[in-house]
C-alpha cells in the first residue's frame, strides 16, 4: 500500500500539465490525474479502476432523490419561474423542470449552471442554448422504476461521457492502461436484471457491494458517510487569482464562490466554458488580463493599397492589446 499527499504546492505546481492533459474540458479530472501520475512514478503499468461502482449499485444521492422527482417536477411546474431564479445552487437547478429539455431529470441531478446561466456565462441567447441541450439524445426512461431510471442515466451519461472518458484521457497521458472490472458485461447484465428492492433498498448506499466485503474490510472502511474522491478545491481555487479576472469567470459567479454559495466546480466550469482552446497556459496569479474590446472581425481594407500587410498588421496588433503601460507600445506600433 502506497500513500500519497497532493500538496496545494504540487496543484499549483502542476496547472499547466492537467490544462494540456485535457482533449475536452472537464470538471472531474483532476483527481485521475494525480492518481495516474503517481501510479506511473511506482513503475504500474496496468491499474484497476473501481468506476462503475456507484452507478451501478446505487452510491449516488441521484438513486433516492428519484424516488421524489415526479412531486418535485410537479411542485416546480405550479410554482412557475421566480422561485428558481431567487434560489443559489444546488436548488437553483429546478430551473431545468422549467424547460422543455431531453433529459431534464439527469440534468436536474448533475447539471452544473441553468440554461438561464448558461446563457450569462456564454453570451449566448437562452433558446439557443436549450436547442444545444436538446440535441443530446434523450435517454428512454419511460415506464421505468425511479432508482432505474438514476441508473439509466448515472451509467448512460455521466459515467460513458464524462468519467470514462476522462479516465482515458489521464490513464493514456501517463502511459497507463487502466481497466474497470466493475463494467464486465456479464457483472452489468446481472445487476441490471435484480429486484430494486434488492440492490437499490430505500436509504442504503451500494448495499450489494458493502456486504460481499463485510467480512473482508474493516467497519470504519465501509460503515461510514460517503465520501466523494475530490480535493479540498474551495480552499486552493480561492487562492488563484486568474478566477478573478472577471472575463474568465463572471463577477456574480466569484462573489457566490467567496461566500460560500457556490461549488468549485461551477467556478471551474465557468472558467472552462470562457478560456478553454484559447488560454490553454494561464498563469494562475495573474488577474490583470486586459478585456478584449469585443472586435469580432477586422475590416482588411489596408490591403488594398501600398504597405496593405504592415498597416493591417498594426491594426491586428492594436485590437489585441491595450493601448497603455507595455502593450502595443513596445511592439513599435504608433
Amino acid at each position: 500500500h502506497h500513500t500519497f499527499l497532493v500538496s496545494e504546492a504540487e496543484f499549483m505546481q502542476q496547472w499547466p500539465e492537467i490544462a494540456a492533459s485535457m482533449d475536452q474540458p472537464s470538471t472531474d479530472a483532476i483527481n485521475t490525474h494525480f492518481i495516474c501520475k503517481y501510479a506511473k512514478q511506482l513503475g504500474l503499468k496496468v491499474v484497476l479502476s473501481g468506476l462503475g461502482g456507484d452507478e451501478l449499485f446505487g452510491g449516488y444521492p441521484s438513486f433516492q432523490r428519484s424516488r421524489k422527482f415526479n412531486l418535485v417536477k410537479k411542485i416546480v411546474q405550479l410554482s412557475g419561474t421566480l422561485p428558481a431564479l431567487a434560489l443559489d445552487y444546488p436548488y437553483k437547478k429546478i430551473g431545468f423542470l422549467h424547460q422543455k429539455l431531453n433529459n431534464a431529470e439527469y440534468l436536474y441531478y448533475r447539471g452544473l449552471f441553468t440554461p438561464t446561466d448558461i446563457a450569462k456565462i456564454l453570451h449566448a441567447k437562452e433558446n439557443d442554448v436549450v436547442t444545444v441541450l436538446n440535441q443530446i439524445p434523450a435517454i428512454n426512461v419511460a415506464n421505468t422504476a425511479p432508482a432505474n431510471r438514476a441508473f439509466l442515466y448515472e451509467t448512460g451519461i455521466y459515467m460513458q461521457s464524462q468519467l470514462l472518458k476522462d479516465s482515458d484521457v489521464q490513464s493514456m497521458w501517463h502511459s497507463l492502461e487502466l481497466r474497470v472490472p466493475l463494467l464486465d458485461k456479464s457483472l452489468l447484465e446481472w445487476v441490471m436484471g435484480l429486484p430494486l428492492r434488492v440492490k437499490y433498498p430505500i436509504n442504503r448506499h451500494k448495499p450489494l457491494l458493502i456486504d460481499a466485503f463485510k467480512s473482508e474490510l474493516p467497519e470504519i472502511v465501509w460503515n461510514r458517510k460517503k465520501q466523494g474522491f475530490t480535493f479540498p478545491f474551495e480552499r486552493w481555487f480561492s487562492k488563484i487569482e486568474v478566477f478573478k479576472n472577471n472575463y474568465y469567470v463572471p463577477k456574480f459567479f466569484h462573489q457566490k464562490f467567496e461566500k460560500g454559495r457556490l461549488a468549485y466546480a461551477r467556478l471551474w466550469g465557468a472558467y472552462l466554458a470562457r478560456t478553454y482552446g484559447a488560454f490553454a497556459d494561464q498563469a494562475l496569479n495573474q488577474s490583470a488580463y486586459y478585456q478584449p474590446n469585443g472586435n469580432l472581425f477586422l475590416y482588411l481594407a489596408g490591403f488594398s493599397k501600398m504597405g496593405g500587410i504592415e498597416k493591417v498588421n498594426k491594426a491586428i496588433l492594436k485590437s489585441l492589446y491595450p493601448a497603455s503601460g507595455s502593450g502595443w507600445e513596445a511592439w513599435g506600433v504608433y
